[in-house]
């Protein structure tokens, strides 16, 4: 029997072949310690700091700046099934501490005829970076290996190793990139102490129930699930049910997390987007 394949699903088939090789790759590199810059169609790329210097015990900013060519997308920490979420580790000094990365909210986009969550827009995602409270050094390197996916008709996946050496000093704000991170702070998704979700459907269920509530008034557009138990490929539907109440609806990813009695998901609203938790 001969397989037909579409163009859509063949350049699918094709993007994960190349982002698998990329992957075992890096990975080697990693290991060896040989890791060789790789350029991207469609994106610039930078690692970049939010102070000028590091005090010592005080914590601070750097981010991966993300500049997309037009109708050029990354993606967000669950993509869905096409795409690779953008990943970062770290190597820093000794008593140097990092956080995980912060994510501004995403989009929704589109891969060939998948629709998947990420970024059109430029972005920075973000991590927090805590020096110990002494340190002789007089200067700090700060190393990101890295590596993303930069898709538009076709898919460049791509990785490099970026470094930043900053004096030890005062830990005053660079003025260059200051209005770059308040923007990327502005981006990220908030708590609400006036939205509670519950997770009514049984853990593993097919179809994810969760009841959203709130006192506001809240003129809701959409959800983005953050863990993976769906993705917005499948079919899924948000509708108010009373003054202050809205069910959500989707399919269950059959390569979601198992067993879970959370649903994790930005609430996208026509003003804000939220950080809620439905729990069980």
């Amino acid at each position: 029997m001969r397989l037909q394949f579409s163009p859509s699903k063949y350049l699918l088939v094709l993007c994960s072949l190349m982002l698998s090789l990329n992957l075992v790759l890096y990975a080697e590199e990693l290991s060896s310690g040989k890791v060789t810059d790789r350029d991207t169609k469609g994106l610039n790329i930078e690692l970049i700091s939010k102070v000028e210097s590091i005090q010592p015990g005080k914590a601070f900013c750097v981010g991966l700046s993300l500049k997309h060519d037009k109708g050029f997308h990354t993606y967000w920490k669950n993509p869905g099934i096409v795409g690779m979420a953008t990943a970062v580790k770290w190597e820093l000094p000794a008593g140097f501490t990092a956080s995980d990365l912060h994510w501004p909210y995403p989009e929704l986009s589109q891969m060939a005829e998948y629709p998947c969550f990420g970024y059109e827009r430029d972005v920075i995602l973000y991590t927090v970076i805590t020096p110990p409270q002494s340190f002789t050094e007089k200067n700090i390197k700060i190393t990101a290996n890295t590596n993303w996916m930069c898709c538009s008709d076709t898919c460049h996946p791509g990785y490099k190793k970026f470094s930043l050496t900053l004096p030890k000093g005062d830990g005053k704000i660079d003025p260059k990139v200051s209005e770059q991170f308040k923007q990327a702070e502005s981006e990220l998704p908030t708590m609400s102490t006036n939205i509670t979700a519950e997770l009514q459907s049984e853990p593993d269920a097919q179809t994810i129930i969760v009841k959203i509530s709130s006192h506001q008034d809240l003129l809701l557009q959409t959800i983005y699930n953050s863990d993976g138990q769906t993705t917005p490929d499948l079919s899924n539907s948000l509708k108010k049910v009373s003054k202050d109440s809205w069910i959500f609806m989707a399919e269950r990813s059959k390569y979601g997390m198992k067993s879970a009695n959370t649903f994790p998901f930005i609430l996208k609203t026509k003003k804000n987007h939220f950080k809620v938790i439905a729990v069980k």
